[in-house]
């Protein structure tokens, strides 16, 4: 029984928020014959992506298995990895990368207040967004960021 409880426990800690990467993969141009590679080989959620590109060794070995550049395993990995965050979806997790926060660990070191003021500035820039999280935002985000395990090696 405790085994059980385990398996659903533990990767809440872990895990908040998931995606399929076929239903992201328009917005952030994955191809539909890189999703079907993903699928045969049973990676289908952002957190299957991450799991097996923990690694700087594993990413080199996704790169090659997959044709795909290595910067863009380092992007990917950086949307997938912001999206645990539950409130935090694709566009938010675009234009926090922009703002330089590319990876839950330096979301919960950041200075929020720093960080508005550069999203803002980011937003205005890139126009990413209709919506530019304020303080507020990313203190609930922070909350919710602070119970995840970083992942990504």
């Amino acid at each position: 029984m405790l085994r059980f409880l385990l398996l659903f426990i533990i990767p809440l800690g872990i895990f908040a928020n998931t995606y399929h990467i076929e239903d992201l993969s328009e917005s952030l141009k994955i191809s539909n014959t890189l999703v079907e590679k993903f699928k045969k080989n049973n990676i289908k959620t952002t957190d299957d992506f991450l799991l097996i590109n923990k690694s700087s060794k594993q990413r080199a070995i996704n790169s090659k298995k997959y044709n795909l550049d290595i910067k863009r395993i380092g992007e990917l990995i950086s949307l997938f990895d912001l999206l645990r965050i539950k409130g935090v979806g694709p566009t938010a997790a675009k234009l926090l990368i922009k703002a330089d926060v590319k990876s839950i660990r330096i979301f919960k070191t950041i200075n929020l207040s720093k960080l508005e003021k550069k999203l803002i500035k980011v937003n205005k820039e890139f126009k990413i967004s209709p919506f530019t999280p304020n303080k507020e935002n990313l203190e609930v985000w922070r909350n919710l960021a602070q119970k995840l395990k970083v992942i990504i090696l």
